[in-house]
């Protein structure tokens, strides 16, 4: 979260020194994976614990945050970054676009010499949907394929399909 005082303060208290994933009971679990909010969902979360937030701050004696946009914004930002306002992919889905896609033209899944980069199962550190972003992102500069090989159709995926192809390849790992 932002580095601040206050976002700091706003962060602790909605976590409440709860177990992470558990949540405070005081502000909106931060940590939830099965809700998936927008961020005008989230909104209303927080205005809706405000007064118990506030209550529980005076009694802990911590100071209510007055929080600048730009503290909101570094909150809303780690909050993309865990995926709290996304639906998440579906693996199998993402196997099927991978297949339908033409990815598995130049790559195997578990082929039977498992040769990286070719085999996506034997990628590693793809722990985190910004860490298969960036191995995504690094692939789509990669050079023109061997000679033994044509060049693929570039794919090109929705943004639904792209959480399906992340979720499959984060399966592999």
């Amino acid at each position: 979260m932002a580095a601040s005082g206050t976002a700091a303060a706003w962060a602790t208290l909605s976590a409440g020194g709860a177990e992470p994933g558990k949540g405070g009971g005081v502000g909106p679990d931060l940590a939830e994976r099965g809700v998936h909010r927008t961020l005008t969902q989230f909104a209303a979360a927080m205005w809706n614990k405000a007064p118990a937030m506030l209550e529980a701050m005076k009694g802990r004696g911590v100071p209510v945050p007055r929080l600048t946009a730009e503290e909101m914004a570094d909150i809303v930002a780690d909050l993309y970054a865990v995926q709290y306002f996304a639906v998440p992919g579906d693996r199998q889905r993402g196997a099927r676009l991978a297949a339908e896609k033409g990815c598995l033209g130049c790559h195997v899944v578990q082929g039977p010499d498992g040769k990286a980069p070719v085999d996506l199962a034997q990628v590693k550190g793809l722990d985190s949907p910004a860490a298969v972003v960036a191995a995504l992102w690094n692939h789509s500069f990669i050079g023109a394929p061997p000679a033994d090989r044509p060049k693929p159709r570039w794919a090109e995926f929705r943004a639904d399909e792209m959480a399906d192809l992340v979720a499959f390849l984060r399966s592999l790992s």
